[in-house]
């Protein structure tokens, strides 16, 4: 009467790929043998049994992605400032049971419970998943983000995102911005606090923050704490500033650099941001900022009516202003095309996620709800420096929404 786990997923797992458990029990050889497994979501407490019949050798092989994925959902705190806890992690418990007998009675196994995020590898480089590269951890001097640190452009009414999953009170404490201006001389100095680093619950633990010039401007007051210039960020005299984060409680400690952000507030054109999943969970963000192109297409349904009508009692035909056809139903999508500046190769790369993500949206500024939309391209150039030292994207986007007109 016990089962062995010789494999299961990690302590934390990735949600989109398989999370394969291969047991074998002792009592295979008992007449009406049967695996029980039992998976429970900790935090709905909803829970499914398996009956799994015994492979040729005696194992049980089972896979609890099909159940977790079903509960997940991604998250974008879509104009809402300052830290923010993601829901898009859930703890799951597996138990492997037996079930035997002449009259058969089940045998309850160990609880297994491990955390699942909102994440996926691809399928080449799943074998060598492992969690460290993801998750932050100060005790082991951990520091991972799942927001990529390369330097990119800054808009004024636009957003960024950071995302990090931590693992334990006491991560990520506080957040340090620095504020710069052309010559190199510091204008701001702020530190903000998380208000979930104290917390041990898993489900406070995976964090983001706006840290684009919309979230730093509109970021409530009570999370800030103002080192070195004025409350809100002037950003009149900004050229560039710095993201990085420390667990010191110290007035000016020393951090440790996330990413640098130039500022950009004299774009020719009119600046359309995306933000996209990306496969680590996070929400990463491309500013297109050069032309942009727009159409509309437009599906027409019609049908052919009879144009002769009675007028009077001796006269039946029809005129030059007769109704020959009727409209069922006309729907309009709007279709754009959008370039970013030059671009490093790294950036290539990082933007690639864009051309496979599943959810992309358009952020237009806080007096506007974000958009959802559709990478229209079936392909992606992916460039290389040795190739053509300059580069930029050019995307072409569709609104996930139909317009309608009137019948």
């Amino acid at each position: 009467m016990a089962v062995t786990t010789y494999n299961k997923p990690s302590a934390f797992a990735l949600a989109y790929n398989p999370l394969v458990f291969y047991a074998n029990s002792n009592q295979t050889a008992q007449p009406n043998f049967r695996y029980k497994v039992v998976i429970t979501d900790l935090i709905s407490t909803e829970a499914q049994t398996y009956w799994i019949n015994a492979d040729p050798a005696g194992f049980c092989r089972f896979d609890a992605s099909p159940f977790t994925i079903s509960r997940f959902s991604h998250f974008l705190p879509a104009n809402q400032y300052g830290w923010k806890a993601s829901n898009s992690i859930r703890k799951i418990r597996v138990n492997i049971g037996e079930y035997y007998g002449t009259t058969p009675a089940t045998y309850t196994g160990t609880n297994y419970d491990f955390i699942c995020w909102n994440g996926v590898e691809d399928t080449r480089d799943f074998p060598d998943f492992n969690y460290t590269n993801y998750v932050y951890n100060s005790s082991t001097s951990n520091y991972k983000y799942l927001t990529s640190p390369l330097s990119t452009f800054a808009y004024l009414d636009r957003s960024d995102y950071l995302y990090v999953l931590t693992t334990q009170a006491g991560d990520l404490k506080h957040l340090i911005v620095r504020t710069w201006n052309a010559a190199g001389a510091q204008q701001g100095f702020y530190k903000i606090t998380s208000p979930f680093e104290s917390s041990s619950d898993y489900r406070e633990k995976y964090v983001c923050i706006d840290i684009g010039m919309k979230g730093l401007t509109n970021i409530p007051s009570g999370q800030v704490t103002v080192i070195g210039g004025t409350f809100p960020i002037n950003w009149n005299n900004v050229a560039f500033y710095d993201v990085s984060e420390t667990n010191s409680s110290s007035t000016e400690p020393i951090s440790r650099q996330i990413k640098r952000l130039t500022v950009n507030c004299t774009a020719k054109f009119p600046v359309y941001t995306v933000h996209f999943l990306k496969k680590n969970g996070a929400f990463e963000t491309c500013h297109f900022n050069k032309r942009s192109d727009f159409t509309s297409n437009k599906s027409e349904s019609r049908y052919s009516v009879f144009p002769y009508v009675a007028n009077g009692v001796d006269d039946y035909s029809y005129s030059r202003g007769s109704t020959f056809s009727k409209v069922l139903s006309i729907e309009e999508t709007n279709s754009f095309v959008l370039r970013t500046d030059m671009i490093s190769s790294d950036l290539v790369d990082l933007y690639k996620e864009l051309f496979t993500s599943p959810l992309i949206f358009l952020d237009e500024g806080s007096a506007k709800g974000y958009s959802q939309l559709t990478y229209v391209d079936n392909s992606y150039k992916l460039n290389k420096a040795w190739n053509e030292k300059l580069f930029n994207i050019q995307a072409n986007f569709t609104l996930t929404s139909t317009n309608y007109r009137q019948q």
